[in-house]
């Protein structure tokens, strides 16, 4: 099976998330600190914790949550044949969005925390979906179902053009 041209590609991650970047870097500093205070001059900052539990926490708070973190990206692409959304590991495949079911689409700006109630994948009480790493840019897509999608961009003008160049060709 032939892929088709990318016209655009925008990839996001973690590390372009304020929301997300500095909280886990904090908790992964606080565990490294807690993990080595004990160890090296047997401070304790966590109360009745055993050997095996304190590895656990530095294991977990330290180094997986970390590194599961920046595996997380999200990545849009227009093609000729759609625009194609994927917030990895969350979502394994790209989800097509073909151009015969958008109703309309245009650029917002919006608040993350207010609108959808935080970022990644969400539904808020209205049914709109978001995809979204952080940010208050994005398109907002009308699908002819009459569902709502915004997908979150740093690029809201390049990818709303990209999108018009192929979809009206």
């Amino acid at each position: 099976m032939k892929k088709e041209a990318v016209i655009f590609h925008e990839l996001q991650g973690f590390w372009n998330s304020p929301i997300l970047f500095w909280p886990v870097i904090l908790i992964a500093a606080s565990a490294w600190i807690t993990y080595f205070l004990q160890y090296l001059f047997n401070i304790s900052l966590i109360r009745s914790t055993s050997a095996h539990g304190l590895f656990i926490y530095w294991l977990l708070l330290g180094i997986l949550l970390p590194l599961l973190l920046c595996t997380l990206t999200f990545a849009i692409e227009v093609r000729m044949d759609g625009l194609y959304i994927r917030l990895f590991p969350l979502n394994m495949h790209y989800k097509k969005i073909s151009y015969e079911t958008i109703a309309y689409y245009y650029p917002v700006h919006y608040s993350t925390i207010a609108r959808f109630g935080g970022i990644g994948i969400r539904v808020n009480l209205q049914g709109e979906k978001v995809y979204n790493l952080g940010g208050n840019k994005g398109i907002e897509i009308g699908l002819t179902t009459g569902e709502k999608i915004v997908i979150g961009t740093n690029q809201d003008e390049a990818l709303n053009r990209a999108i018009d160049k192929v979809r009206f060709r």
